[in-house]
């Protein structure tokens, strides 16, 4: 693939060269979801990759949050890029998201495994919610 740059910039000398990639954190942290009655403090990650909302099968059990089953399953897949076999089935009814004690959202998150997240993201949302 060749990428072509708008606006070209003179290599700088001074610039050291890196040796290996550099590595970033993610924006992750946590937020407050609250589901009829209970409220729980959760680690959430905005994902760019992300195209929908993704809660934790073992957060959903452990609050039992109510969720519905799909007729027919979507499709989910990982960065690797595998589709994940256990997710894509069952999706929540509307819980609401609480970000920084002051942005309250009522979304749907579809529920598969999501390692040691409570809840993923999408950056999409994100973007358009607050029309950077």
């Amino acid at each position: 693939m060749h990428l072509k740059r708008k606006n070209k910039e003179p290599d700088d000398p001074q610039r050291p060269i890196p040796s290996s990639p550099k590595h970033y954190s993610c924006p992750e942290g946590p937020a407050q979801l609250d589901v009829e009655v209970k409220r729980t403090r959760i680690h959430v990650l905005l994902d760019s990759g992300a195209s929908s909302f993704l809660l934790s099968q073992k957060l959903v059990e452990r609050l039992d949050i109510p969720y519905k089953v799909q007729k027919k399953p979507i499709r989910i897949v990982e960065f690797n890029p595998l589709s994940s076999s256990s997710g894509g089935q069952r999706y929540t009814r509307p819980i609401t998201l609480e970000i920084r004690n002051e942005y309250r959202f009522p979304i749907s998150a579809e529920i598969a495994p999501t390692g040691r997240l409570d809840l993923i993201i999408p950056f999409g949302w994100w973007y358009h919610e607050h029309h950077i």
